[in-house]
């Protein structure tokens, strides 16, 4: 269980390097698409771990009923 939760912050903490590149890269660039890109990809992975972490919730709501 300890391993699944470090390749899962490891995938997380790469993802959001590689989000932070391209928004400064954007940035340096004056490119407003790259810019724009790069946020909504940082908010899509926000969400994803939101809506990970809920289902991880149920999971375990549901195996404690049973």
């Amino acid at each position: 269980m300890k391993k699944s939760r470090f390749f899962r912050n490891l995938i997380i903490i790469a993802l959001l390097f590689l989000i932070t590149y391209a928004l400064s890269d954007g940035i340096h660039y004056g490119s407003t698409l790259g810019t724009t890109l790069a946020i909504c990809s940082l908010s899509a992975l926000a969400v994803a771990i939101y809506l990970f972490r809920r289902l991880s919730q149920l999971k375990e709501e549901e195996e404690t009923q049973l």
